[in-house]
């Protein structure tokens, strides 16, 4: 879905040239060996961070698993819960 975004918004020649100049910056990082500064970062924070970013992405979802409905906005609010589940969930902080 994403490729065919990118193709419809700026056609096939601009997304094949965005593609091929991602894979050759890779290829000049790779050579230059930048990643291995990744392994000064410990991995207690890269799992840290990638267990953030699920729990925000379950806590997105959980309207439509407690029964509500799909919705374009990607905030969550309690106004798309179920009626039963709105007396559940505490006011945002203000």
């Amino acid at each position: 879905m994403v490729t065919a975004d990118l193709i419809h918004r700026y056609g096939w020649r601009t997304t094949c040239a965005v593609t091929v100049l991602a894979g050759l910056a890779q290829l000049a990082l790779g050579c230059l060996r930048v990643a291995r500064t990744a392994l000064a970062v410990s991995p207690a924070i890269v799992h840290g961070m990638l267990a953030g970013i699920g729990v925000t992405i379950a806590v997105a979802q959980l309207h439509i698993v407690l029964g509500g409905t799909r919705r374009a906005r990607s905030s969550p609010t309690s106004a798309h819960c179920p009626p039963s589940w709105r007396t559940c969930i505490p006011p945002p902080w203000r």
